[in-house]
Parts: structure tokens; sequence; C-alpha cells
């Protein structure tokens, strides 16, 4: 599998670019835990610049979702949902709230859902099969009990709209 991501991203140029400006991103955050500022500074611009190019290559190729770009689509959705919570922590541009934070990610994870749902068949049985198979494993298994204040925010998340951006 580690070597089946790098290997679609020199087919997927949407994909390299997330993974670059993905790895930009954990540089700055390194630099800050460092003290380097003007590293940081140069490591947000280069996360900011591969980002760009990626979700403008990526949202030209997400219309036309086929065998050939349905795994590098996946995973580069995912790269996103990684993006907005690295980009939060290296800058000050966060949403004004926690549950702004929330929404945020929400918004990006159903991208993820809508590439999974429109083509889990060819993902199941594409590259990435030895992922969802680690998932169906671990989904099988019993599911924890949420406390009851956890439970009461998702059913509020879900009567205000949300349930579409959750399941």
């Amino acid at each position: 599998m580690r070597h089946y991501v790098p290997e679609m991203a020199f087919e997927h140029d949407f994909l390299l670019h997330g993974m670059l400006g993905l790895s930009s991103l954990h540089l700055a955050l390194l630099s800050m835990d460092s003290g380097e500022a003007q590293a940081r500074d140069r490591h947000i611009g280069l996360a900011m610049h591969h980002h760009t190019c990626a979700v403008q290559i990526f949202n030209h190729q997400s219309f036309d979702i086929t065998g050939h770009n349905v795994d590098a689509l996946f995973l580069f959705s995912g790269l996103m949902v990684m993006y907005g919570f690295g980009f939060q922590r290296v800058t000050a541009e966060s949403p004004a709230s926690p549950l702004d934070n929330i929404v945020e990610m929400l918004t990006l994870l159903r991208g993820t859902g809508i590439v999974a749902k429109t083509s889990l068949d060819r993902l199941i049985n594409g590259r990435l099969s030895p992922l969802f198979r680690q998932m169906k494993r671990a989904l099988a298994g019993p599911t924890p009990k949420l406390s009851e204040r956890v439970e009461n925010v998702l059913a509020n998340l879900l009567g205000a709209g949300f349930g579409d951006c959750i399941s």
C-alpha cells in the first residue's frame, strides 16, 4: 500500500500536489515547534501553492470518475481533510469557533464520502482494496458507546441539516 500511493501520485498531478502540500504543512508544523518563523512561513507558502494547484486539477477531473482515477480521487479527498486540520494548526486563519471547525471538517469529509458512494465497487476491487479490507475488519468489531452528551450533539447536527455530511 505504501508504494501504491506514490505511484498513483506520479500518474495524477492533483494527488502529487496534494501530497507535497500536506508535506509542506507538516514541515511548517515542525518549524513552529522549533521556533523557526522564516522556515514556517516558507513552508506555509509552499503548502498553499501546492494545495491551490491540486484543487484546480482535482476540480476538473472530479467530474469524470473512471477506473483509472477513482483511487487517486478518493485518496486526494482524504488528503483534503488532513490539509484542513493541518492548515488550522499552522495559521491563525481558522474559523471563529470550534463548532465552525467541526462544520468545516464535516464538509471536507463529505467530499470523501461522495467519491466513495459513486464508485465504491471500483474502490473495493481496485488498488486500495487492502485499505477497505482493513476498514471492514475494524467496522466488524463492537461499536463503542458514545457518551450521552456526544449523542445529543450528533442528534442536534442531524436536526440542523448536517446529516448529509455525516452519512
